[in-house]
Parts: C-alpha cells; sequence; structure tokens
C-alpha cells in the first residue's frame, strides 16, 4: 500500500522559505563583495607604476656588443626586426644597408642569406696607432669587426659554399687561443704573375652570430673576449649606452660622426653641429612611431660649461627659423620642431620628423659626398 506523506506544518514552511532566502542573499552579498574585489585590483594594477623598460642597447645589441674590441672609435647598429616588420619603414632599412651589401655584393653574393634572415647587426671600428702599425702587414693592423645575429640557426657550410661559388676561396687558421676561423683570399694578377690576396676573416660565435673582420687581428683579438660583456671603454661606451633607438651611431672623438660614411643621413644636422670639434664623443639614433621618425643627437662634451654654450648656440640656430633654399624640406621641418637639452655634459637634440621627409633627406645624404669636418 502506498504510504501517506505526513502533512507540512505551516511553521516549517516558513524556516524554509526564510532559508532559501537568507541564502540568496547571501549570494547576492558575496558576488558584490567579490566584483568590488576586482575592481579594487584592477584600479591598483593600473595605477601600479609599470617598471622600467630593459636597457634596448643590451636587449636589442647586448649579445652583440660583448664581440666589439674595448678600444672602438665608433659602433653602429641595427635592429633589422624593426626596420623590416613594417613596409613603411622597408625603404628606410635598404638605404642604411644598401652601402654594406653593395661592398660585400663580390664576397657574399652566393650565400643563400638575405637582410630577411637577419635579427640585428653592430659594426665597430678600431684605429690602430699610426707609429705602430706603420710597418706591419696589413692583416696585422686594427681594423673593423662586423657582427651579424641571423633569427634562425645558420652553418659554416651555408655560408663557405656560397664563397667558394663565387670569386674568393677560404682558408682555414687557429688563432694563439686554438678557436677556429676562415680567411678569405682571392689570386690576382699583378705584374704578369698571380699573387694571393688577402680579405676578410669570418667566423661563427654560435649558430646564429657571424663575426667578419676587416684583418685576422681583429678577428683574433674577437675569440679572447668574454661572452655576454660588453666592454666598451670611455665616453663611447657611455654614447652607446645613452642611444635608445632602432639604429645608432655612436662615434668618439672629434672627427666623427660628420665625417664617418655610416653616419651620412647627418642631413638633419645643423651649420652649428657641423662645426662642433671639441666634443668627447657623440652619437645619433632614431626610432619609429608610427609614419614619423623619432630622432636624436647627442654629445658628450668636454664639460659641463661647453655643453651650455653648445646648447644656446643650437637654440639660436633654430630660433631664425628655416633656413633659405635649397634647403630640404627635411631639415626645415627638423628645425620647426627640434628641442635641445642638456644634462651636466650631454648635449641633446630631438625632433619628430615625417617619414616621407626622413627618407628623402637619407636619400640625399647616401648619394653626396658626406661633409667634412672644419
Amino acid at each position: 500500500m502506498p504510504r501517506c506523506r505526513a502533512p507540512v506544518r505551516r511553521g516549517d514552511a516558513r524556516a524554509a522559505i526564510f532559508i532559501i532566502l537568507a541564502i540568496g542573499l547571501f549570494a547576492i552579498v558575496g558576488l558584490i563583495l567579490a566584483l568590488v574585489t576586482l575592481a579594487a585590483a584592477r584600479r591598483t594594477v593600473a595605477t601600479k607604476p609599470s617598471p622600467l623598460p630593459p636597457q634596448p642597447v643590451v636587449e636589442r645589441f647586448g649579445g652583440l656588443l660583448c664581440h666589439c674590441p674595448p678600444d672602438a672609435v665608433s659602433v653602429t647598429a641595427g635592429d633589422l626586426t624593426i626596420l623590416y616588420a613594417d613596409q613603411r619603414y622597408t625603404e628606410i632599412g635598404e638605404l642604411l644597408i644598401g652601402p654594406w651589401q653593395r661592398a660585400n655584393e663580390m664576397r657574399f653574393a652566393k650565400v643563400p642569406l638575405t637582410a630577411a634572415d637577419v635579427d640585428a647587426f653592430v659594426v665597430a671600428k678600431a684605429i690602430g696607432e699610426a707609429e705602430l702599425e706603420r710597418d706591419l702587414p696589413p692583416q696585422d693592423r686594427r681594423g673593423t669587426l662586423t657582427v651579424i645575429r641571423f633569427n634562425r640557426p645558420v652553418t659554416e657550410g651555408d655560408i663557405l659554399r656560397g664563397v667558394v661559388a663565387g670569386t674568393f676561396k677560404t682558408d682555414d687558421r687557429i688563432s694563439d687561443s686554438g678557436a677556429r676561423y676562415h680567411s678569405l683570399f682571392r689570386t690576382v694578377r699583378v705584374r704578369d704573375q698571380d699573387e694571393r690576396e688577402v680579405d676578410v676573416s669570418l667566423r661563427l660565435a654560435d649558430d646564429r652570430t657571424l663575426l667578419i673582420a676587416t684583418t685576422r687581428r681583429e678577428m683574433e683579438e674577437s675569440m679572447r673576449r668574454r661572452p655576454g660583456v660588453v666592454d666598451l671603454h670611455g665616453a663611447l661606451h657611455s654614447m652607446v649606452e645613452k642611444s635608445d633607438g632602432a639604429f645608432v651611431y655612436a662615434s668618439a672623438g672629434p672627427s666623427a660622426p660628420r665625417d664617418d660614411q655610416p653616419a651620412r643621413f647627418l642631413s638633419f644636422r645643423t651649420a652649428v653641429g657641423r662645426t662642433i670639434t671639441d666634443h668627447r664623443a657623440a652619437s645619433i639614433w632614431f626610432t619609429f612611431r608610427g609614419d614619423r621618425v623619432e630622432y636624436r643627437e647627442s654629445f658628450r662634451m668636454k664639460d659641463a660649461a661647453r655643453a651650455t654654450a653648445l646648447r644656446d648656440a643650437l637654440v639660436a640656430e633654430c630660433a631664425k627659423g628655416a633656413p633659405a633654399p635649397p634647403a630640404s624640406e627635411a631639415l626645415t621641418q627638423f628645425i620647426a620642431a627640434a628641442r635641445v637639452n642638456t644634462a651636466g655634459d650631454f648635449v641633446t637634440v630631438s625632433a619628430s620628423v615625417a617619414q616621407d621627409r626622413f627618407i628623402q633627406a637619407l636619400k640625399a645624404e647616401t648619394a653626396a659626398p658626406a661633409p667634412k669636418s672644419k
């Protein structure tokens, strides 16, 4: 027989309704508290100052700069992942690396690697003492070291097969430290006889880093440096650390960067800037903000007084306004936007320039002779 359910008493029903309502109320209150807590946490994160970004030079070029000679007089560095990341910047990248590609076309034209395979590069130039090097063979003198970081692993075979397929041959060599590298050479006709003409040396520091030296001495000295440790000396080190851009050119001494080939895009340089002769070091760097180029020039002067005098001269020149024709539109735009600042013995000129004007100036500078120091 079916069992009969006990009748529900009114008091029990009220208690059940009360419990249900209480549980619902607590759930709503809990949800509100959770939302308030989450909103507060988001506000805390939003208002908390973000940590400083890593040093751009170390982040982008540190693994390459560690190969450079400590006594280098100039350093050129380019981040091709940025220069080729956007079609708007490709033309600038080609203008900047074009001279190097043309100079090395005979050596590496058949190597199956292009700018699209390169992550970043650094070129460091060292100058020996003329009196000490006068009687040395060319390969025993100081020279220029180029360090290229690829965005994928490469092998010596990739490079050497392309080299020997062209004009050059290679010799395997062993440095005093026991490290192996390759010296390029070719046979040339001199006075009705064949002679060996020694060219650059190269080696892979790892499966993504290629070193190319104009002299064997520069190559062998690079092998004695500590991996990962940037050991540039003096004022040049401070200029490299200060520079923050996709392309950087820094130099020590009064002869550069005005006279150096990599710095030919200096049509932005004002007349005062072209006549500076008492700075310890200088640098130029730029990066991109959409369709504009953020350009910087910095000088490290011998003391704060000279820095102040240079700042005043640059400010006065910019106040005169655009130079008379045939000044380029890029220079006119630069002078209109230029800001000059000093910090101790540093003087920095900065400006935001339209990308098309920058390209215009870059083309003009690469086609014309570099300005000479006075």
